[in-house]
């Protein structure tokens, strides 16, 4: 991230991050939910299912909110480009990438307060206790689910009625179309990844309500409906290459260059 200046731009800082989280994912949590499914039981005791329950959910919740604010920053370009500059800083950005990754922290720790992480052996992860009050339960989702989504469909709907009216005048030649069709990929691309969120969680969190509220599900639905949550993380991986040049290019030039380090290392 901080190798070369053309991934130095807030968007991209917020991506670097939820790719981070996905990494998380990749080589902490889906491992652990691995050996668990394979041994049949958690491979470590309370404290580590705890830490896995905690780390799972602030995952979760900051990945979520840096959707929220690649939202609100892809809005700000599109409907205030020349104040961008000055709103939208890298010092800016990176505070509030820290209070993300705090808030979803603590978010997460302290729902231990009042519903302890254990391990769930039907769905082979560490998570709360869901049998918590329904004021606590109604709080969460409305502060980490319903208040972040609908911040994001407000702004969305707000970038798409912009773009469309400002396309409409660079027919005219009034506006550059090329700016237009620059702010229109990356906001494509951002709203792919946050499809591919709703869809590889929504149904898992109708399904968790469900299961834990109504009537047991089969296991083999509850794995499955994990195994399309976290497979959210690979796929983010291929939406970034794919559709944002920048970090493609980027990439290939890092692995270029270790590569060609590890030749010249290989040469002495």
């Amino acid at each position: 991230m901080v190798t070369y200046s053309k991934l130095q731009n807030v968007t991209n800082i917020m991506i670097f991050n939820l790719a981070l989280a996905d990494l998380i994912v990749g080589i902490v949590i889906i491992p652990a939910v691995l050996s668990s499914t394979i041994i049949g039981e958690w491979i470590g005791d309370a404290t580590s299912c705890k830490v896995i329950g905690i780390l799972n959910a602030s995952i979760l919740v900051v990945s979520v909110w840096m959707l929220v604010v690649i939202s609100i920053i892809r809005y700000v370009l599109v409907a205030f480009p020349h104040r961008s500059h000055t709103l939208l800083t890298k010092r800016k950005a990176y505070a509030v990438v820290v209070l993300l990754w705090i808030w979803s922290f603590v978010s997460a720790a302290t729902a231990e307060l009042w519903s302890p992480y254990y391990y769930h052996p039907q769905i082979f992860d560490c998570w709360f206790d869901y049998s918590i009050p329904f004021k606590h339960q109604f709080l969460m989702i409305l502060i980490n689910i319903l208040l972040p989504l609908s911040i994001m469909i407000f702004a969305y709907i707000k970038i798409y009625l912009i773009l469309r009216k400002q396309y409409r005048n660079a027919l005219g030649n009034r506006l550059p179309l090329a700016r237009l069709k620059d702010d229109a990929k990356v906001t494509r691309m951002m709203f792919i990844v946050l499809l591919a969120f709703l869809l590889a969680w929504s149904p898992g969190a109708f399904i968790l309500q469900f299961f834990f509220f109504i009537q047991p599900v089969s296991p083999f639905i509850l794995n499955l409906v994990f195994i399309v949550g976290y497979s959210n993380s690979a796929i983010n991986c291929f939406i970034y290459g794919f559709l944002n040049k920048t970090f493609r290019h980027s990439f290939e030039r890092i692995l270029t260059c270790h590569k060609c380090r590890k030749s010249t290392n290989s040469s002495f």
